[in-house]
């Protein structure tokens, strides 16, 4: 089978049902009134009652209970049902009910598929499921020596089987049958869980046809990241008595990096919180236990481990503590003038304990956390032992530093975290990131421009000199971007191609100029002015044997603009001398990130689903990036600029970091709008999400701006507090496979929830700003072209400017004086005052009406202005030229 990414076949969404509304306009919430029973069967029962009002049959809800979850701190149950066909579930059918503390439904986010039964094409596989894994082993260019073996399984409906190859995937691999919607239809298939990470970053579900054998889908369970005082906020609840202490010398919670303001390292003893984790961070076993189980970085929450060579191995070296009887001391320092590592495989050398040190400490610090805002055991956090608190054990984050720091062609300049269902162990992979190198231009004119290695194609060692040449294609932005069969290969060869970021990916574009004879490719960014980043291989740069480097938008502009009047002249060079290398262990925001879509892929559609966030529009990517500015948020950072990963990217904090724009209420500096989503330019899956995060700091900022900043980030009671609370509640809340509109309304349920809509005028706000607002539509969750946006709100939400005028040959006065910032539906009064010889004569505008010398607008609903008319009092004169 040819190796080309299959169309991802996500199941459409259903419209919500026309209920009981909070207010007018809005998504249908508090669908039922309070009733006795259990959540499950309220949920059931409401389901089975109202089904009609889903486009749904009796057959078509017939489901299995994937979870139910409950929400400490808001008092809702979420019910999670998947949808099943005699037995077999529907991929991404899961309907989410969230049940209130009274029995009262708050609301329903329903995806299952409306006559789904008559939609199928089978109901029993033609194709046995071992040809399925000949046919995964096909697509992903694995020779299979032996056939893969079956070692168990428990049968049923589904056909569960467990097979083990070691060829095919590094663990045992779970096969069943479940229904993938293509087109109209629901398609048979096997679904394979292929584990391959030791190899390469592939860790999904394979979808392959039952019948026909294609390949329908591939659902990845790894994200990339694309490329006060230290305690404050997180003083320890009085727990149980651990019998040992623990201390970690680190850049603390919350501050982002060592490059950050006022950050340093420093020893931050037993940081753990009990509530989240009673029996500290070294102690897997059962409550009542005294003393350390682990003395190295290994725990309940996380196993870190320096995987240098990228093979996974749960024997690789973890960092290990000075004991002094009951005292765990991690005190290893961070050297910032040496490389990440030694070379050779020595992870015990140099810096990687630091490294090591640091990413235990922030992964605890995110479970912690994270657990007091409801990421818990019953949601599917990450731990081996759960302490009988519901949810399923044995998964804690298995962490990797440095992953692949040492192959021949290293990991470099990215991260990724996998995550499968409840109980399967997640994988995080933190690279090394490269320095900058530098390219220098001696011909048409001289400058000398920072630049960043492409992550393929031979490393720039020494300088290497050519000349520089702009390809052209004949296509769109004057055939510079190299998409399309070049017309000048002539010119390019021997020489170093100069292409400019386009549509098609870097190593396709490099691969097509290194095919015309180009020795070099010179690639600009054309996005983000300044911004530099490592260009990715694609499908193709493997077979790029080149080097290749980056320039930003700005300089690569002005080289392109001087070569069109013919070839320039200059030199690739080496990684500059500014220090060295970085480590993205010691950049929290990147942790942060990775771990974040641990958290969205665990609570969206319920901790036992794994692929619900794998639909065109998904902003995973958004969540985690603002996990990861929230995680280390100050007082004062809703006032400048904020990048993801600036550390690693040796970058200020006030940079883009990896991102397009850094976050910022700033339109200027972050324009970002729902249509944004849209543009090309955009990446699937980064900068779609880069749209939502963008959207919900600005909610965030406005929060803090009406509710306050509280230092306290974990249980206090700022807009920091609420705003954090409001995105995690809204990802439980809200469907498989979500729209953004439908990520929106979830956040607007969960204000319901846990303010009583306190805070509603405040978010559709912040969501009319950036395009997402009342009469906003995303379309279908499988494309992201297909949206409407809008800037509208709730007409009780609106806020208009009234001003006032005053006009006519007399004088007088008004009050207020000044322009008024009124919220819509307000009746704002004004009154005018007659000066001197003059009097009132008329006011017009704002549709009001004038009693006397006061008048009152009618309800505000657009910016207006009231003007007011003042005539000049001329006195009576008599006959005789006297006055009376």
């Amino acid at each position: 089978m040819p190796r080309s990414l299959p169309t991802r076949c996500a199941v459409s969404l259903l419209a919500f049902a026309i209920s009981t509304s909070l207010f007018a306009g809005e998504q249908a919430l508090n669908l039922a009134p309070a009733q006795a029973g259990q959540p499950l069967e309220i949920a059931q029962r409401y389901y089975r009652e109202h089904a009609a009002d889903y486009a749904l049959g009796a057959q078509d809800i017939e489901h299995r209970v994937s979870d139910v979850v409950f929400s400490k701190h808001n008092g809702l149950t979420h019910v999670y049902l998947q949808q099943t066909i005699d037995g077999i579930p529907v991929d991404g059918a899961v309907s989410t009910i969230n049940v209130r503390s009274d029995g009262g439904i708050l609301s329903l986010a329903d995806t299952f598929v409306g006559a789904a039964k008559g939609r199928t094409n089978v109901n029993t596989p033609t194709l046995n499921a071992d040809v399925a894994l000949s046919v995964a082993a096909g697509y992903l260019n694995i020779r299979l020596r032996s056939a893969p073996q079956l070692v168990g399984g428990k049968g049923g409906a589904e056909r569960h089987a467990t097979y083990t190859s070691a060829e095919l995937s590094a663990a045992q691999i779970p096969v069943s049958l479940l229904y993938v919607k293509v087109g109209n239809k629901l398609r048979l298939a096997w679904n394979l869980v292929i584990d391959r990470m030791e190899s390469e970053s592939f860790h999904a579900e394979m979808r392959i046809d039952a019948e026909t054998g294609d390949l329908l889908d591939i659902a990845s369970y790894v994200a990339h990241a694309d490329a006060k005082q230290p305690s404050a906020g997180f003083a320890r609840p009085k727990g149980e008595v651990l019998g040992y202490s623990a201390s970690y010398r680190v850049v603390p919670f919350p501050f982002e990096s060592p490059t950050h303001p006022s950050a340093a390292f420093s020893s931050v003893v037993d940081p753990h919180r009990a509530n989240a984790s009673p029996r500290g961070w070294q102690d897997t076993r059962a409550l009542g236990s005294v003393g350390f189980e682990f003395a190295d970085t290994a725990g309940n929450n996380v196993f870190a481990r320096a995987d240098l060579t990228s093979n996974n191995s749960s024997t690789n070296f973890r960092a290990p503590a000075t004991v002094n009887g009951n005292t765990l001391t991690f005190g290893y320092v961070f050297d910032p003038n040496a490389q990440p590592s030694t070379g050779n495989n020595m992870p015990a050398m140099g810096n990687t304990p630091a490294a090591l040190v640091s990413l235990f400490y922030w992964n605890n610090i995110l479970h912690d956390v994270l657990w007091n805002y409801g990421f818990d055991e019953p949601a599917g956090n990450f731990q081996v032992n759960n302490f009988a608190r519901g949810g399923l054990g044995n998964d804690a984050v298995n962490a990797d530093a440095l992953d692949g720091t040492e192959l021949p062609t290293p990991n470099t300049n990215n991260a990724n975290f996998g995550t499968p269902a409840d109980g399967g162990a997640p994988r995080m992979q933190m690279f090394r990131w490269l320095g900058p190198a530098a390219v220098e231009v001696t011909a048409p004119y001289q400058a000398t421009y920072e630049a960043f290695s492409a992550g393929f194609g031979p490393a720039v060692t020494v300088p290497f000199p050519g000349a520089f040449v702009q390809v052209n294609d004949g296509g769109p932005n004057g055939g510079r971007e190299g998409c399309l069969p070049l017309l000048n290969g002539a010119a390019l060869s021997g020489n170093i191609a100069v292409i400019r970021r386009g549509t098609c990916e870097f190593g396709s574009k490099a691969l097509r100029a290194q095919q015309a004879g180009a020795v070099g490719v010179l690639l600009f960014n054309n996005q983000g002015g300044d911004t530099l980043l490592s260009p990715g291989p694609g499908t193709e740069g493997a077979l790029v044997t080149v080097p290749v480097s980056f320039i930003s938008e700005n300089n690569g502009n002005v080289l392109s603009a001087a070569l069109a009047n013919g070839p320039g002249a200059g030199r690739l060079l080496p990684r500059a001398a500014v220090g060295a290398d970085r480590d993205s262990d010691f950049d929290a925001g990147i942790i942060a990130h990775e771990y974040g879509h641990g958290v969205s892929n665990r609570l969206t559609g319920g901790p036992s689903q794994a692929t619900c966030l794998n639909n065109e529009e998904q902003v995973g990517e958004g969540w985690s990036d603002y996990i990861g500015l929230m995680m280390t948020l100050n007082g004062t950072d809703c006032a400048a600029p904020r990048g993801v990963g600036t550390y690693a990217s040796f970058q200020t904090p006030t940079g883009p970091g990896i991102r397009r724009f850094p976050y910022s209420t700033n339109r200027t500096i972050n324009p970002f709008t729902f249509r944004d989503v849209a543009d090309p330019a955009q990446s699937v899956p980064h900068g779609v999400g880069a749209v939502w995060a963008t959207t919900i700091w600005d909610m965030t900022c406005d929060l803090i701006q009406t509710r306050g900043f509280d230092p306290d980030r974990v249980t206090g009671n700022g807009g920091n507090n609420i705003a954090f609370q409001l995105v995690i509640d809204g990802m439980k809340l809200q469907p498989c496979r979500p729209t953004i509109v439908q990520a929106r309304d979830a956040i607007i349920a969960a204000d319901v929830a846990n303010n009583a809509a306190a805070e509603r005028c405040t978010i559709w706000r912040a969501f009319g700003r950036r395009g997402m607002g009342l009469s906003a539509s995303s379309g279908l969750n499988t494309s992201r072209s297909d949206q409407v946006e809008a800037f509208d709100v709730p007409a009780d939400c609106a806020q208009f400017t009234v001003g006032s005028a005053l006009q006519g040959a007399g004088t007088g006065t008004v009050a207020p004086a000044v322009p008024q910032a009124v919220a819509g539906q307000t009746l704002l009064p004004f009154t005018f005052t007659p000066t001197g010889q003059s009097r009132l004569t008329t006011v017009t505008g704002c549709g009001g009406s004038l009693v006397g010398t006061r008048y009152t607008t009618a309800a505000v609903a657009s910016n207006c202005t009231v003007t007011a008319t003042f005539e000049a009092v001329v006195p009576a004169i008599f006959a005789n030229g006297f006055g009376n």
